[in-house]
């Protein structure tokens, strides 16, 4: 999620994430604001 991302990826040293529905505003629905911010929180990293 975009809340979780940088801490994850910096505590496993994982060079890629599957983020599939840690950007769902439900399931199988995926939230363009969440995608967003997931993005920008991984570019920051």
């Amino acid at each position: 999620t975009p809340d979780n991302v940088a801490q994850a990826t910096r505590v496993s040293g994982a060079p890629l994430v599957d983020v599939s529905s840690g950007v769902e505003s439900a399931p199988g629905v995926k939230d363009p604001a969440l995608i967003t911010a997931f993005l920008d929180t991984v570019r920051a990293a």
